[in-house]
């Protein structure tokens, strides 16, 4: 896509934004069904995340967001959410970061 059909894209798009603690979020839905959320640093001004979300289809159901950039959300998995003795293994979330910057090693 060039920029000037980029820009055109973007203008026709319908756009929501809201603060929350120090970032800017933003949500853009476009003609063709497509949404981009983006969330920015308030400090400095830069895109610190950005997920693409394709026209859903009503009988597949709702699509999910695909990640450009920024992290994947973590998933919580808390001892509660799993029956006793399931054998089932939760996460830690006691601020441990692997070398890769991760919550968990798993992840690198």
């Amino acid at each position: 896509m060039s920029y000037q059909n980029w820009l055109n894209y973007l203008q026709a798009a319908e756009k929501n934004s809201m603060i929350s603690g120090r970032a800017r979020k933003v949500l853009y839905k476009f003609p063709d069904g497509r949404q981009m959320a983006e969330e920015y640093n308030m400090d400095t001004g830069i895109v610190q995340r950005r997920a693409w979300k394709s026209k859903s289809n009503k009988i597949m159901g709702e699509s999910e967001w695909e990640i450009e950039l920024g992290d994947e959300p973590r998933q919580l998995n808390w001892s509660g959410n799993k029956p006793p003795g399931s054998g089932e293994e939760t996460d830690s979330l006691a601020g441990e970061i692997s070398p890769c910057g991760r919550a968990t090693p798993r992840h690198c």
